[in-house]
């Protein structure tokens, strides 16, 4: 039962994050806004989510995970209301700020009650299931979002976010126990920073938590670029859209689903080299299509990304459960600083993507090879320097 709240949670995070991008373009002009502004209205959703796992685990870690949770799916449901009850360019990226701030909870205190529960070899597998089940959800939400826009508008997608968001607190309420057995019952914000700090001190956390936290960032750059690239160059529909982005996420499940498979069969440092292989390749064969002069198809716009996600979907669940199975560092503050890793990387990287013409693949080209450099260098600079003190 546990497992199936902490999934509800996330799926909420999830269906939050890419339910409109159906209708990004077209909110573009009912809104009279930019194309900067409704791309931005995502990145500031990670942003806001990413800064608040720095909050909420320290809070859970003192005042207990139930209380905790509750407070930010009632912060989220403050700032959807807002959307729906006034929308506009200005109030939509209020309401995604709020959203954010709010539903950050779900995440790292959903974490933290797994780190509770589950222990060692237990944990990494309810990590790989948990990502799997958890991506399932964009395959559903792209879809809902799609429907909403063809038969209804925009605004109806975000009315259906407060049904789940409320669907979610009262399905909370009534059967997540407190998890967090010894609570302390009052936080130190010195006590806090300091624990902040020796969790970053440690070379294996800190390697695991900013390369998983900066890969993340392939999806959330495909949940911003390609809408508006794929609408521009190929003049798809929005359910057509939404299919496209359901294929992708289906290539980022088979990476997770080929290393629960691999992991009984190979070292974890072999899974991590074969995901960075795939990214490598799909960067490369992005790259290649782009120079060589071909027109823009849905092979070669899409076959680069999608092998990406595949490396994605290898590593994302592999640091996540290294991360976390960390000795010495609290759940709480564990869980916080990975979440909060994955979801600012997101947040900068599609805001850089944001700010880049969308007419155009080389900028999506551009910010993934930029994701991939970064990450290599959390995954292999910490060691390195390591080895060299």
């Amino acid at each position: 039962m546990i497992a199936i709240i902490v999934i509800v949670l996330l799926a909420v995070s999830q269906f939050s994050a890419n339910i409109y991008t159906p209708s990004m373009p077209s909110m573009e002009h009912l809104l009279h806004t930019t194309t900067s502004d409704i791309q931005f209205s995502l990145s500031i959703y990670y942003l806001a989510f990413g800064a608040s796992q720095f909050v909420y685990g320290p809070l859970s870690d003192s005042y207990g995970r139930r209380r905790v949770i509750l407070a930010g799916l009632w912060i989220y449901l403050i700032g959807t209301l807002l959307i729906i009850l006034e929308p506009s360019s200005k109030t939509l990226l209020v309401g995604r700020f709020i959203q954010g701030l709010g539903i950050g909870s779900g995440m790292v205190v959903g974490r933290s009650v797994l780190c509770d529960v589950y222990r060692g070899e237990a944990l990494r597998k309810i990590s790989n299931l948990l990502s799997i089940i958890v991506v399932l959800v964009p395959i559903i939400s792209p879809l809902c979002g799609a429907f909403f826009e063809r038969y209804y508008s925009w605004v109806t997608t975000f009315e259906f976010l407060f049904f789940i968001c409320l669907m979610s607190l009262i399905f909370t309420f009534v059967t997540l126990p407190e998890t967090n057995q010894h609570p302390s019952g009052r936080i130190q914000p010195l006590r806090v920073m300091r624990s902040f700090w020796q969790a970053l001190r440690q070379v294996e956390f800190t390697r695991y938590s900013l390369s998983g936290g900066i890969i993340f960032s392939i999806v959330a750059v495909m949940y911003v670029s390609l809408p508006f690239l794929l609408v521009h160059l190929l003049k798809l529909s929005p359910f057509a859209l939404s299919v496209v982005l359901i294929i992708g996420i289906f290539f980022c499940i088979g990476g997770s689903v080929i290393s629960s498979i691999l992991i009984r069969f190979m070292r974890v440092e072999q899974l991590y080299r074969l995901g960075f292989l795939c990214l490598f390749t799909g960067l490369f064969v992005g790259t290649f299509f782009y120079t060589a002069g071909y027109g823009p198809t849905l092979f070669r716009l899409l076959g680069p990304i999608f092998i990406m996600l595949v490396g994605t979907g290898i590593i994302f669940p592999n640091a996540m459960a290294d991360a976390l199975a960390a000795p010495g560092i609290d759940t709480g503050i564990a869980s916080a600083i990975f979440s909060g890793f994955q979801m600012l990387s997101a947040g900068i990287a599609s805001g850089v993507m944001s700010s880049f013409n969308t007419g155009s693949a080389l900028p999506l080209i551009i910010v993934s090879a930029g994701i991939l450099i970064m990450t290599l260098l959390s995954y292999y600079l910490p060691t390195i320097l390591k080895v060299t003190d």
